[in-house]
């Protein structure tokens, strides 16, 4: 079931970080950093599906090649503590193919980002239950010679709160014009109305996360892991105590649940095996959820009671 996430970070030259090394990371390439004279090597990695640099119609075109992009960016800032780049991060649909994927961010970065002035190198990674993209943008206007002026607007707060909400009706049009019911909402769970916890931000210690067949045996030590088992298992323990309380986030399919988006969802708020198996017991004895029917493979449909209610 589609998942939304937006995350916004700051390169910034006081963290020890580099333009030209993030912008290596996350295009899985290997670049040279002459403010630094080193070399970042992440050519390795083999989880790229696809990268592309977007650039608005003023700027020269020379900006489309990566390592020019980011040197010029490490030459033009000065300061000790420069912000460098705005790193957009997302998750994308696993309902969606690659080449849909692809042009959704595609959209969202050239509409959002690029039109207003900023130049977008665009990371789609392949992860198998939890596909993402990264959207590095430039933080100064782009004039036909090269970079201008920092745009200080672009760091607002409201700005932000436009960039989440664009983002998920973006994403909604495209499910719908796929042909898909579910649909993502960018607004907080206490601003639903949803009791359960939102699940944390893991950062490098995801690489620890089984794939979508099994779960977490071990949290290594990390205090990350810790705490995102730690709301596993309390989200699942609540809704095992009422599962109306799944029933808002479910209401994103606004249509018919398949059997295995049921098992999808109780997986995601299971800390193990055990538990999964309550919790999917939970959603299947739900008042506030009906069977439908099969599909034509035989699979069971699922609907919100409210729902069918509505249209009868």
């Amino acid at each position: 079931m589609a998942i939304y996430h937006l995350a916004v970070k700051t390169v910034k030259r006081s963290d020890g970080q580099s333009a030209v090394g993030s912008a290596a990371w996350h295009a899985r390439e290997t670049l040279y950093d002459e403010r630094l004279g080193k070399k970042h090597r992440y050519g390795h990695f083999r989880d790229l599906a696809d990268s592309e640099i977007l650039i608005p119609e003023n700027a020269p075109d020379r900006l489309k090649d990566r390592t020019i992009l980011w040197n010029e960016v490490e030459r033009f800032e000065k300061r000790k503590d420069a912000q460098l780049a705005r790193v957009i991060e997302i998750s994308l649909p696993v309902e969606l193919n690659w080449e849909q994927r692809k042009s959704l961010v595609r959209e969202f970065a050239q509409t959002i980002f690029v039109n207003e002035g900023m130049i977008a190198d665009i990371a789609l990674i392949e992860k198998e239950s939890n596909p993402y993209a990264t959207i590095m943008l430039t933080m100064r206007r782009v004039t036909g010679e090269g970079f201008g002026q920092k745009e200080i607007s672009w760091n607002k707060r409201s700005l932000l709160l436009k960039w989440r909400e664009a983002w998920a009706n973006i994403q909604n049009r495209i499910l719908k014009d796929a042909g898909h019911e579910v649909r993502v909402d960018h607004r907080s769970h206490a601003e639903r109305g949803i009791d359960l916890e939102p699940q944390i931000k893991i950062g490098v210690t995801a690489k620890y996360l089984p794939g979508k067949s099994d779960f977490l045996k071990s949290t290594k030590g990390f205090e990350r892991l810790e705490e995102y088992q730690r709301i596993r298992r309390e989200n699942g323990e609540r809704i095992i105590e009422d599962p109306g309380r799944a029933v808002t986030l479910l209401r994103q399919k606004s249509g018919v649940i398949k059997r295995r988006d049921l098992e999808r969802f109780a997986k995601y708020y299971s800390v193990d095996a055990d538990q999964y198996i309550e919790v999917l017991n939970a959603l299947e004895k739900c008042p506030d959820l009906i069977q439908t029917g099969k599909d034509k493979k035989g699979e069971d449909l699922y609907s919100i009671r409210e729902m069918e209610e509505a249209r009868s």
